[in-house]
């Protein structure tokens, strides 16, 4: 939906956190996309992806980089990224890198923080 704010959470290492945290930005009125890296059975994907703005994409590690790219260039012609969340710092930085505001999900003890 062009013109409504979304959260982009980018998990290369465990989708939980991610999964937790699109809860409370569902929540705030964002919608969410999760983009995994690496296969997810597609039953799988059933039973864990809500409706009401939550999207989870399985993308095979061969194609993750190149999908990436393309779908947050497309997303930011459009301007409907409002954050980008991601389980791995070097992802952080080149998001960054290409103009986009990216925060790194970190476990703690007592659950996640964003960083």
């Amino acid at each position: 939906m062009i013109g409504s704010k979304k959260a982009v959470l980018i998990s290369e290492a465990g989708w939980r956190g991610l999964k937790e945290l699109s809860s409370v930005l569902l929540k705030n009125g964002l919608s969410v996309d999760i983009i995994i890296k690496g296969g997810v059975d597609k039953e799988v994907l059933d039973v864990i992806t809500k409706p009401g703005g939550l999207k989870i994409r399985s993308v095979r590690k061969i194609f993750f980089a190149p999908y990436l790219f393309f779908y947050l260039a497309w997303h930011k012609i459009i301007r409907d990224i409002k954050t980008v969340i991601v389980s791995k710092e070097e992802t952080g930085s080149w998001i960054k890198n290409f103009g986009l505001n990216a925060q790194l999900l970190v476990e703690t003890e007592s659950g996640y923080i964003l960083k």
